[in-house]
């Protein structure tokens, strides 16, 4: 896992601290279908999901040749970078970066953001990984894993021990055991 290191607003004086709870970083999940984006500011995490129109990647069908049809590679390959502009249009500038996704998508998209940065004059840090889907809390989760910022914990109690209630002579109840008597054991 590559960590994003030390402050993620590291790009500000060093005699300046920003306490966990304030630092922003943006997470991008994303593949062809659609892409989640994760914003953290301000200790809280705004979720919001964008849905591609990128056209499904056609196969061969084995009539005819194999070869890919290239107006509608063509178009798809269109789509997809408008749909990766798209999305980086919803990540703030001054941000640092996750990305991830199952595919190529996720690497297309970081070059894409790192091409803009340069042009830009701006650094910042992109980390690129291959993940698997992930539902909202796991995303959550792991930028805030990036970042430092401790998960919340629910402040846990210790319920009070419970006591045995003492018995009672009324409680007792005697118990008739076999003994050794010949008598007992005919009843």
């Amino acid at each position: 896992m590559s960590h994003i290191p030390g402050s993620v607003a590291s790009h500000q004086s060093s005699s300046k601290r920003v306490p966990v709870e304030t630092r922003s970083a943006t997470l991008v999940w994303i593949d062809s279908k659609h892409a989640t984006v994760v914003h953290w500011s301000d200790g809280s995490a705004k979720v919001e999901h964008l849905a591609s129109d990128v056209p499904v990647h056609r196969r061969s069908t084995g009539v005819g040749s194999c070869a890919p049809q290239p107006d509608a590679e063509g178009r798809r390959l269109e789509h997809l970078a408008r749909f990766r502009e798209s999305v980086a249009g919803h990540v703030p500038a001054d941000d640092d970066l996750v990305i991830l996704g199952p595919g190529t998508v996720h690497e297309q998209l970081a070059r894409d953001l790192e091409l803009t940065d340069k042009h830009a004059r701006r650094t910042r840090l992109v980390a690129c990984r291959t993940a698997a889907p992930m539902t909202e809390r796991q995303l959550i989760a792991e930028l805030r894993s990036e970042i430092g910022v401790p998960a919340p914990r629910k402040k846990q109690t210790r319920r009070p021990e419970r006591k045995a209630p003492k018995p009672t002579d009324d409680s007792l109840v005697e118990l008739d055991t076999l003994g050794d008597d010949p008598d007992d054991r005919s009843r």
